[in-house]
């Protein structure tokens, strides 16, 4: 029963939120630094990973299942909220632009935080797509 769980959680976070991780990383480089900057990203991510792997049984000890459960909400909502506040939307946006976008002070990034790409500051009005392009109803 337990392998079978295994391969559910494995199977769940891998077309889940396994992928999620990468695509922002995908975009916010420059294109010029993107091979290299993928690189050392996905490096410190297996770094951190490996962090949390080999220090969860220490931790436990010093502060027991509850408080560590509590302090991986408490690091999952910080970074939920960080998420939230400094990372643009880039639905329907070229990458050209999301470059744009990320080259821009973060004074001008907050208030164009909607769901249309760069230049509608109105959240209300949304961007037709091009001619040929069929999407779903919203």
């Amino acid at each position: 029963m337990a392998v079978v769980g295994l391969r559910v959680y494995i199977g769940s976070f891998a077309i889940g939120l396994g992928p999620m991780f990468w695509l922002p990383i995908s975009e916010i480089y420059p294109l010029r630094f993107r091979g290299t900057a993928m690189a050392v990203t996905g490096i410190a991510n297996r770094l951190a990973n490996f962090v949390v792997a080999i220090s969860y049984l220490t931790l436990l000890s010093f502060i027991g299942r509850s408080a560590a459960f509590f302090l991986y909400v408490g690091i999952a909502v910080a970074s939920l909220a960080f998420m939230w506040l400094r990372v643009p939307e880039t639905r329907r946006w070229s990458l050209p632009e999301i470059e744009a976008e990320l080259n821009m002070p973060p004074a001008a990034v907050a208030g164009r935080r909607n769901l249309d790409g760069p230049g509608d500051p109105d959240p209300n009005v949304r961007a037709q797509p091009p001619a040929g392009v069929h999407c779903r109803a919203r």
